[in-house]
């Protein structure tokens, strides 16, 4: 499952992304998220990591999403243990180490995929 946004128009420009993807180097399903920074701060990608969370064990029934993120990215770092990501080794990507994380299914996650992902955009992005 690629990443998800509302299709961008001249009245509604594309604010971020979130999706689901083959996780490179090793084998899984990564979470991956990506928002304007005019956008930031306003709870849009912890709101669309849940959707596509709520998809990822509720549709795909998958045991585990992975996550990783930079060391300097404090924000992204919150977001994924608000999550309930937990830390796994670090991840090397080239020359580079990563902060990388584990998100498994819990009874208590808030969100369940009911709507389908295109109406629950729209509701989102509908009241600027």
């Amino acid at each position: 499952m690629g990443p998800l946004g509302h299709p961008p128009s001249h009245r509604r420009p594309l604010v971020g992304a979130c999706g689901l993807s083959a996780f490179e180097p090793s084998p899984g399903i990564e979470l991956l998220y990506s928002l304007a920074p005019t956008h930031w701060s306003k709870g849009l990608a912890t709101e669309a990591a849940t959707a596509i969370l709520a998809y990822a064990f509720d549709v795909l029934t998958l045991p585990e999403v992975l996550a990783t993120t930079d060391d300097a990215n404090k924000a992204s770092i919150h977001l994924l243990t608000g999550l309930g990501a937990t830390p796994t080794p670090r991840v090397q990507i080239g020359p580079h180490t990563y902060p990388s994380f584990r998100i498994r299914p819990t009874p208590t996650r808030v969100c369940s995929f009911q709507a389908p992902v295109a109406q629950w955009i729209e509701q989102r992005t509908s009241n600027p």
